[in-house]
């Protein structure tokens, strides 16, 4: 693995990925490999899917490690091991929509009255 390892981060370091996103994405990708406990090149699609499944569903990480995790991934069999199919097809987590939240009404009155700037009042008496 350890000459794997070097020819991985030659490929960062052509892409001009940065110091955080090398070492992030060879974490995840060294997970992937403790995860299943063999070389990555034998490993399929199915297996890879059952990663993920694994992090979202067991592990439970947020949408945003998950969408690093899947970029390491597609970084590594795209243009480390020149396979397109391992990685396409893979479906990938939605972000949630979150609603924002809606100041009460008195709580609208105490942040007007906490103003002292004149502009600054009117801007938010002209918005609520």
């Amino acid at each position: 693995m350890e000459g794997k390892l070097t020819k991985i981060r030659k490929e960062f370091i052509l892409h001009g990925l940065s110091e955080k996103t090398q070492k992030t994405y060879l974490h995840c990708l060294l997970r992937l490999q403790k995860y299943y406990c063999k070389p990555l090149e034998l490993l399929t699609k199915n297996d890879i899917k059952e990663f993920l499944f694994y992090l979202i569903h067991t592990k439970q990480l947020s949408q945003s490690s998950i969408t690093i995790t899947y970029c390491a991934l597609q970084f590594y069999f795209k243009k480390i091991m020149g396979n397109k199919a391992m990685i396409e097809d893979m479906p990938r987590i939605k972000r949630k929509k979150k609603l924002p939240q809606a100041l009460a009404r008195i709580e609208i009155k105490n942040l007007i009255n906490a103003l002292t700037n004149l502009k600054h009042k009117s801007m938010l008496l002209t918005t609520y």
